[in-house]
């Protein structure tokens, strides 16, 4: 299996769990309206948008 591939499997994975996380802490900020954990689902979501982009970038290639 050529390193690209794997590579691509890896970003989709990191893309998959920053997402789950963002789910995870907009739940939490709606049980417990804790501003720190809006904070860390935004992050998490800016997390997987930049990853995203690169992932985009690296299959034109």
């Amino acid at each position: 299996m050529p390193i690209l591939k794997v590579h691509r499997l890896l970003i989709g994975s990191g893309i998959a769990v920053c997402l789950l996380y963002a789910v995870r802490q907009l739940l939490d900020y709606l049980h417990a309206s804790a501003a720190a954990a809006l904070m860390r689902a935004l992050f998490a979501l800016a997390g997987a948008l930049a990853l995203g982009l690169y992932l985009y970038s690296i299959r034109s290639q």
